[in-house]
């Protein structure tokens, strides 16, 4: 015989092993059985089935387990809560349904019971815990359709009927087209209900503003051909374009839901790298970048095509004012002023598409693409007729807006 103390490494791993494999036969079947369990959840019309037959533990489980999921559809929780409540009511009486039926009065304020399927008190306990928790605001306005913000938040268009809201003061703002905003403070105590009829006065057709800012990485070049003179410095080769940041400012005014007019100030930055023969040099492949400087102010049109999210199109003249452009050589060693060779001012055209998100009331976030392209020619005409030499810009940028 042979005791535990002169069991040999490899049998004492065996027995380990065994033991294992005899552990898991008796816990893993369970733990699978339990989540097989929890994983089929039936309908609720099922579940009402269950209850009617007075299976109440069971539908309860089943209740409890939907309602613990966020991920179960409103109208799926509306009638778990409907159901739980009733069972409640019919086996542990009011005091242990309330709290249940509270919560479901908070999620969904104007939850109501089918009378076919369950009881007066179900009905009449959602309708006092109603009254305890909440007030009713009725809300008609002249003209009809404007929309209601009720402390920031939209909560549709008018007329509005049965409002369910917390008890207190509270701020509502309404706004339509063509006529002016118009906020109201009211104050709506619990079990209340208040009722407004507010009229609107013809104004402005500006319907809203928004201010905001916008980063950007822009991919910048400048048009012209290989082999022409550049500003009397040298002859261009191969040219390509650089990346630099962009950003600025701009105040949109809506005059209509879906077009809007957009101004502002912002960083254009332009230029190339390009390959030159430099006159006057030997230097027969001398590597040069160009960059220009300008403070652009937009007047662009954004027409928007959906709503929330926002697609849009973008298009516009942007007048630019050249604050510094410089050539400077690969390795640093030269830098040649432009500035005073180059006109002061140019005029530039934008097209772009962008897509705006609502992230909150006031707030919007947007993302966008640009295409920008100068329309005058920055060489001297009357001495270059046939060079074209015109800035122009991709640009990709993001940014946030305020109501």
């Amino acid at each position: 015989m042979i005791s535990s103390t002169e069991l040999k490494p490899g049998n004492r791993a065996t027995i380990i092993i065994l033991a294992i494999l005899l552990l898991s036969a008796f816990i893993l079947p369970a733990d699978a059985f339990a989540q097989e369990q929890a994983d089929e959840i039936p309908p609720i019309t099922e579940i009402r089935l269950i209850r009617k037959l007075g299976e109440y533990d069971q539908a309860k489980q089943y209740l409890e387990a939907l309602l613990e999921d966020k991920a179960t559809p409103d109208e799926t929780r509306k009638e778990a809560y409907n159901e739980l409540v009733t069972i409640l009511l019919e086996t542990e009486g009011r005091d242990a349904a309330k709290p249940v039926a509270i919560d479901a009065v908070k999620e969904f304020p104007t939850i109501e019971a089918d009378r076919a399927h369950h009881p007066p008190e179900t009905f009449e306990l959602y309708e006092q815990l109603s009254r305890l928790l909440f007030g009713k605001l009725i809300l008609r306005s002249n003209p009809k359709d404007c929309d209601v913000y009720l402390d920031g938040k939209h909560v549709g268009k008018t007329p509005l009927e049965d409002v369910y809201v917390y008890p207190g003061k509270h701020s509502i703002r309404l706004s339509r087209y063509e006529y002016r905003d118009k906020t109201i403070e009211t104050r709506i105590g619990a079990g209340q209900t208040v009722t407004h009829d507010v009229e609107l006065k013809s104004g402005s057709k500006l319907k809203h503003k928004r201010f905001g800012f916008e980063i950007g990485l822009s991919n910048v070049s400048l048009k012209y051909g290989a082999g022409n003179d550049f500003q009397d410095i040298g002859t261009v080769g191969s040219y390509s374009s650089i990346n630099r940041l962009s950003g600025g400012v701009f105040m949109q005014a809506f005059f209509h839901e879906g077009l809007a007019l957009q101004v502002g100030l912002r960083y254009a930055p332009m230029g190339n790298t390009a390959y030159y023969q430099m006159f006057g040099t030997e230097n027969p492949d001398g590597k040069y970048e160009c960059k220009m400087n300008y403070i652009v102010l937009p007047v662009l049109f954004r027409q928007y095509l959906t709503k929330d999210p926002g697609l849009m199109f973008i298009a516009g003249p942007e007048l630019g004012f050249l604050t510094k452009a410089e050539l400077t050589e690969e390795n640093g060693s030269t830098t040649i002023d432009l500035k005073s060779s180059l006109p002061s001012i140019e005029l530039f055209l934008t097209i772009g598409i962008g897509l705006e998100k609502k992230v909150s009331s006031r707030a919007r976030i947007m993302v966008s693409g640009y295409f920008t392209m100068g329309l005058f020619n920055l060489r001297d005409e009357t001495r270059y007729e046939t060079i074209q030499f015109k800035p122009q810009e991709f640009r990709v940028s993001a940014g946030l807006s305020f109501q």
